[in-house]
């Protein structure tokens, strides 16, 4: 654990000194706002999150319901 630290404030001094112009993609950097390839890859970066969050809510339905009939069992 104590090796993690050095590379941990390493990165965290890397990026707070690099140019904020370098952390920006291409289409969004330079690109124009309502070009076609920025506006599909909005979307399909909320696809991506909605696929995410519905995932995520699976799994704590599963563990909701695991947890349930743990209890049902018991009593």
């Amino acid at each position: 654990m104590k090796r993690l630290y050095p590379s941990l404030s390493l990165f965290v001094f890397a990026m707070m000194t690099a140019p904020t112009t370098s952390l920006a993609c291409t289409a969004c950097f330079y690109g124009d706002p309502d070009d076609p390839a920025n506006k599909s890859l909005r979307a399909s970066v909320i696809v991506l999150l909605l696929f995410i969050l519905g995932l995520l809510g699976l799994f704590a339905r599963f563990f909701i319901n695991v947890r349930r009939r743990s209890q049902l069992t018991e009593s």
